[in-house]
């Protein structure tokens, strides 16, 4: 719910009072209002607060700069004015994101953003200069007030305190409020209660009334209502009481994301399943909601169904590690794994992690590149800064009583075999960086008894082609045998990580022929000798056997996102005899080429994860959790050194790598690792097998 900063509404004041109304209201002369707006020390407290209360209601604002000084315009530059403790400054995601967004806007008209902070209760104006964001001024602030009768262009982020009429920018949160109840009806649910924010923030008050107006428009008596500060310690507080007042509730909304995810943690220490038992609704689109378990997929109409199906932590960068006060770090996902794990029973829980930050990462896509870089000093900082950490943290004998699978890598050896023209991955080749990273995350990895190490193998339609295949077969086997541990230090390989191809192909085998011509020369095909993901990895486990790994050696498919159900799937084999025609009719992965890997349009939930699905394999598992975006559809700035890759965008006639066909991207996807609403809502959809 909610939106960002660069998506408020801006809302102008128009016929602006004049002093002089001011001074009428007030009951006094235009120059002893005139005294009180300048600071005179000659009024008498009294008629201060009568001018400042008739300034307040009338919503007067100075336009002309005190006598003396320049007029201060945007071009001095714009200055946020916090009004919040200075801690809450840097521990709010709030702030950041939207500090973040002005910041970006402000530089595009040549100008600077500065940031101050005041407390919340305080009317001292901090040295200015240029125009003023006030951020988080709570019901009848002093200095909003000031402010606003200074002469000092001002905007208020959010609908200002006490009906104060200062121009602003505002989401329309009483609507968030009102979809919010909406969904929690059409989702049958009939005990809702509430965590409001602040009640003296505006925004907090609307959010609560779109929600509470509507409920009761639909027939619901009170709703019980907690109150938080929007942290996460607040919601799980607020949880706890009204578990206490409560107990028959079937759905929280919370009126921020960080106080939903506090709330999720007392409902699961109370033994409440969420969302089976309790469905929580947050508000703000903060980051914590992307690492959030059940995330947004409860949220989405559907979601439920697999809200609670486990999905992979990705720890794909160096932040992501300690997480933040939004964010869960690696310590946070295997604190919750350790609680489940005590309801769990006598089978031990397994947790998956992605250890995915090699310096040049994804050296041949765009979207998903990497904060290191091995001409600065990227392989040295991911053993010290990355591997290093994380195999402290799961070293811990808090966590010895987990199963923890890592999946190591991936799209990183692959590329050597298949992608040396692109500068970064024949940087990564003749460096030795790959394979001397890979070996080093081994070596930490193994050497922790209940850690399991499971090394990316791409996927058919990247490494079925013989010239491909063995090559890649002898890197993956002198990679590994170059460990401490040799061979020993793997339990396993994954192929299909984060990508789309089916699983099985059941219509037709790579052995078929169409009128005598094997389904090898189809278009589609192109003399792959793989025409799915679990023929090609029963070939690779046998390969890599054959080549010296051990007899046990396991195997993974990510099913997350390949299983291509709905109304285009193929019932049965094509009768045509020409043979594009039949593997285009029989063919149940619909993408316009095997190579096109971004927000592939028409995809679907593929097979739920499941132990020994079949000989030879160890699991189908889902390590891309669906509804996360592959990358931005648009060029969109970030921080995360994500790129725009036109194999996401969905007007991209393609290249030599996708045999120059569309690439079957959605359009209006986020950057990669964000949620994608649009995206989860055809994977449900879509899914193959179809959802209960």
């Amino acid at each position: 719910m909610g939106a960002l900063p660069g998506s408020f509404r801006e809302v102008l004041m128009s016929e602006q009072p004049t002093l002089a109304q001011v001074a009428a209201a007030a009951g006094v002369s235009p120059a002893t209002a005139s005294r009180v707006l300048t600071g005179s020390v000659r009024v008498s407290t009294s008629t201060r607060r009568q001018v400042y209360d008739a300034v307040s209601r009338m919503g007067y604002v100075r336009h002309r700069a005190p006598r003396g000084s320049a007029a201060r315009t945007a071009a001095d530059g714009v200055t946020a004015v916090i009004c919040d403790h200075l801690p809450r400054l840097f521990s709010e995601p709030y702030y950041a994101r939207l500090l973040s967004a002005a910041g970006n806007v402000i530089a595009e008209h040549g100008t600077h953003l500065m940031v101050t902070t005041v407390t919340p209760n305080s009317s001292t104006l901090p040295a200015l200069s240029g125009a003023v964001l006030i951020v988080g001024a709570r019901e009848r602030h002093p200095l909003a007030i000031k402010l606003s009768t200074s002469g000092v262009p001002v905007r208020n982020i959010g609908r200002p305190p006490h009906d104060l009429k200062l121009p602003y920018a505002d989401v329309d949160n009483l609507d968030g409020g009102r979809q919010a109840a909406e969904h929690l009806l059409l989702s049958g649910r009939r005990s809702v209660a509430a965590i409001g924010g602040p009640p003296s923030l505006p925004a907090a008050r609307d959010r609560l009334d779109g929600l509470v107006r509507t409920l009761q428009a639909a027939g619901h008596g009170e709703v019980p209502v907690a109150y938080g500060d929007f942290t996460a310690a607040s919601g799980t507080h607020a949880m706890q009481w009204l578990l206490r007042h409560a107990p028959g509730l079937d759905a929280v909304f919370a009126a921020s994301d960080l106080m939903a995810a506090g709330a999720i943690q007392a409902l699961r220490r109370a033994g409440r399943r969420v969302p089976a038992d309790v469905a929580v609704i947050g508000f703000d689109d903060a980051p914590v909601a992307r690492h959030t378990v059940p995330a947004k997929a409860a949220a989405e109409p559907g979601g439920a169904a697999v809200a609670n199906t486990s999905t992979a932590v990705w720890m794909d960068r160096i932040a992501a590690i300690a997480g933040s006060s939004s964010v869960m770090g690696l310590r946070a996902h295997l604190d919750e794994a350790v609680r489940q794990d005590a309801a769990n029973g006598a089978t031990p829980l397994t947790i998956q992690v992605v250890i995915y930050d090699l310096p040049n990462r994804d050296c041949s896509a765009l979207a998903s590149n990497g904060e290191l870089l091995i001409a600065e000093n990227g392989l040295n900082r991911y053993k010290a800064e990355y591997i290093d950490p994380i195999a402290t943290i799961l070293r811990d004998p808090a966590y010895a009583n987990l199963r923890i699978v890592t999946i190591v890598e991936p799209d990183s050896l692959p590329n050597l075999v298949t992608n040396l023209s692109f500068p970064k991955c024949a940087e990564a080749n003749s460096t030795g960086a790959y394979v001397e990273g890979v070996q080093y995350a081994l070596n930490k990895l193994h050497a922790i008894p209940n850690v399991y190490t499971y090394v990316d193998a791409a996927h058919h339609a990247w490494l079925g082609w013989d010239s491909n295949f063995g090559p890649s077969v002898n890197l993956f086997h002198t990679t590994v045998a170059g460990t401490t541990a040799g061979v020993d230090s793997v339990d396993g390989f994954i192929v299909n990580t984060a990508n789309y191809s089916a699983t099985k192909e059941p219509h037709f085998t790579i052995d078929t022929l169409v009128n005598g011509t094997s389904v090898r020369q189809s278009r589609w095909v192109d003399w792959n000798y793989y025409v799915d993901e679990s023929s090609f990895a029963k070939a690779l486990r046998d390969a890599l056997i054959a080549k010296g790994f051990k007899q046990g050696l396991g195997m993974l498919i990510d099913t997350s996102r390949n299983g291509w159900g709905g109304a285009a799937r193929p019932g049965a084999a094509s009768t045509s005899t020409d043979v594009n025609t039949f593997v285009n009719e029989s063919r149940v992965d619909r993408r316009t080429h095997a190579g096109n890997w971004c927000n592939q349009s028409g995809a679907g939930l593929g097979a739920r994860p499941a132990a020994s699905p079949e000989a030879g394999l160890d699991a189908y598992v889902w390590i891309k959790p669906p509804g996360e975006s592959d990358g931005a559809s648009s060029d969109i700035p970030n921080d995360e050194g994500k790129k725009f890759d036109r194999m996401c965008d969905p007007t991209y006639t393609g290249n030599n790598l996708n045999g120059n066909n569309m690439s079957g991207a959605l359009g209006n996807a986020p950057l990669s690792g964000r949620w994608f609403s649009a995206q989860f809502r055809e994977l449900v959809q879509n899914a193959y097998p179809p959802l209960s």
